[in-house]
């Protein structure tokens, strides 16, 4: 898994420790996931693999409810990075 940043103690949250992004981590990430359109995430999109991989949610299939739903988070985590790189901001991040 690739969170990026600082790793935060030992405890797992449910897919490992915390990490901690400075500022300038945030705004890396920020303009990398700015740089990859949707439609190339969908265009790669492979439910099987989704499932063999145990990625939440599980229970993958290849539908337009999976594409909705992965657009819509994708936008959301776009947008949620650029708002917080323009402020400057750092991040706590973890996945439980």
């Amino acid at each position: 898994m690739v969170i990026g940043g600082e790793e935060l103690g030992s405890e797992d949250t449910g897919y490992g420790p915390a990490h901690y992004l400075v500022p300038e981590e945030v705004k890396a990430v920020a303009t990398a996931i700015d740089e990859i359109p949707v439609w190339e995430l969908l265009e790669k999109f492979d439910a099987e693999r989704m499932n063999e991989e145990q990625i939440y949610p599980e229970g993958w299939r290849d539908g337009p409810e999976e594409r909705e739903y992965i657009s819509q988070h994708y936008a959301a985590l776009v947008s949620f990075f650029r708002a917080a790189a323009d402020a400057d901001d750092a991040m706590l991040v973890y996945l439980a």
